[in-house]
């Protein structure tokens, strides 16, 4: 079984070979990464006409790129919506060519995002990263066979109620590391750590190793 824990961090201070390491294109992930995603971010999009897709498609092909991301839709960005949706979208055709799954950053989009989905119908699974909405919300996006993953900041009622068998965890920018992540979810769920532990590499390795 591969192993996979933390699904997204953009820090690696200590890093681990059980962690998806996150890189904003245009700049590129360290060599020395055993696993890493790439995606354009919607606060950091460049002028369209400056995007090198042929390059980013490139970047995204390689072995150790197992995630498209993070990428998404966020009505904070001072970038307009529509360059977002523009960008997004090509994102979502590079994670369907490449048979990679897709990370979503997503604030106050919802909407949108389903909209897209329904509309492109993707064959990829997509996950909503860091996510702290209600247990309703939650129910919304599995009910369009999304994935959530939760970081240090959640819905401790969406925590309960998420199934082991589609919990995700991600550190993101957090200081906390992964093994507090874990700590404090299984003490919620009312199981060891050691027993999380092994339901997300499972889940894990259904999304990323299919």
């Amino acid at each position: 079984m591969k192993k996979i824990l933390n699904i997204h961090s953009h820090l690696n201070l200590e890093q681990r070979d059980d962690t998806i390491y996150s890189t904003i294109y245009p700049k590129l992930p360290k060599a020395s990464i055993k696993y890493g995603s790439i995606g354009i971010h919607p606060w950091y999009i460049p002028p369209l006409e400056e995007i090198n897709w042929e390059n980013f498609v490139e970047e995204a092909r390689k072995n150790k790129i197992i995630v498209i991301g993070e990428c998404g839709l966020d009505t904070f960005s001072e970038i307009p919506l529509d360059t977002q949706i523009k960008v997004f979208q090509k994102q979502i055709e590079v994670s369907e060519m490449l048979k990679k799954p897709l990370l979503i950053h997503m604030v106050r989009t919802t909407d949108e995002l389903l909209a897209i989905r329904n509309q492109l119908n993707p064959t990829q699974p997509w996950i909503i990263h860091g996510f702290r909405g209600k247990p309703q919300l939650a129910q919304q996006y599995y009910r369009h066979e999304m994935y959530l993953s939760i970081g240090s900041k959640f819905n401790t009622k969406t925590v309960l109620a998420i199934p082991l068998n589609k919990i995700l965890l991600e550190t993101d920018e957090s200081d906390e590391t992964i093994d507090s992540l874990v700590d404090r979810i299984a003490q919620l769920k009312k199981i060891s750590p050691q027993t999380l532990i092994k339901q997300i590499y499972e889940n894990t390795e259904s999304i990323f190793f299919r």
